[in-house]
């Protein structure tokens, strides 16, 4: 996952914490956006976390639920998710807006 948060981390991660505190699975480690990527600092935090067997309706539901605003407009499009299932090849990138579009079923 990934998001342009401009200062609200603390409030972004404790609602990710708080998610997997609820699932009981080891929770979300954030990359230091100046220590990963080579000479340059990546634009975004970048939370990631690999889990097994997770219901991914309620992930999708969670993750459309995360809200941050910046300068009073909303940021849906500027937080990503990242999935990849067993059966996919490639990761998927979705937006908050793009993801409630998706079949997941299929």
């Amino acid at each position: 996952m990934s998001a342009s948060l401009f200062g609200t981390q603390e409030m972004f991660r404790a609602q990710l914490d708080a998610y997997t505190s609820k699932l009981k699975v080891s929770p979300f480690a954030k990359l230091d956006n100046c220590r990963q990527g080579g000479d340059n600092c990546l634009r975004a935090d970048l939370f990631v976390a690999a889990f097994t067997d997770l219901d991914l309706r309620a992930f999708i539901e969670f993750f459309l639920s995360l809200h941050y605003a910046y300068q009073g407009q909303d940021q849906k499009k500027t937080l990503q998710v990242f999935i990849k299932r067993p059966k996919d090849e490639f990761f998927l990138v979705f937006t908050q807006e793009t993801i409630a579009e998706w079949d997941f079923t299929a």
